[in-house]
């Protein structure tokens, strides 16, 4: 029997991702990028957005394009998987916790690395006691506002 086409799922929702990460990162634009794939910068936009699967050949010349390892696209898939099991249906991989965990990875900073898991271990602290805080930006400054 032959399969259908399969709609975008979580590791579609990375690569598009990282492609966008990885193509900003590179100093190309949308339609510079799109020049060199031979593709519409439409086409672009929904691999970015996760709407559309990337095929394995189209990865490699993106990949190629942006001078990236193919398996550069995947980085974090073992962190969404994780969290896929243990939330099971409430999970969404959308663009912003995909956007999130990129940049995670790219900060390259165990500094950032430490605030951005102090930040959600003090939301979770916050979550358990029943209550939520929200934090205001105003004029350079942070509070907190109930």
């Amino acid at each position: 029997m032959a399969m259908g086409k399969r709609s975008p799922g979580m590791l579609d929702m990375l690569a598009g991702r990282w492609l966008r990460a990885w193509r900003i990162s590179a100093g190309i634009s949308r339609e510079e990028f799109a020049g060199r794939a031979e593709i519409t910068v439409q086409q672009i936009q929904k691999y970015e957005d996760g709407t559309n699967r990337i095929s394995a050949s189209r990865l490699a010349q993106f990949a190629e394009i942006v001078e990236r390892a193919p398996g550069d696209f995947f980085i974090g898939a073992e962190v969404l998987h994780g969290a896929s099991a243990r939330m099971g249906d409430g999970f969404v991989a959308d663009a912003e916790t995909c956007d999130l965990l990129i940049e995670y990875y790219r900060s390259g900073s165990g500094e950032v690395r430490g605030r951005m898991a102090e930040i959600v271990a003090g939301k979770r602290r916050l979550e358990e006691r029943g209550r939520a805080v929200f934090v205001v930006q105003m004029q350079g400054r942070f509070r907190r506002a109930a």
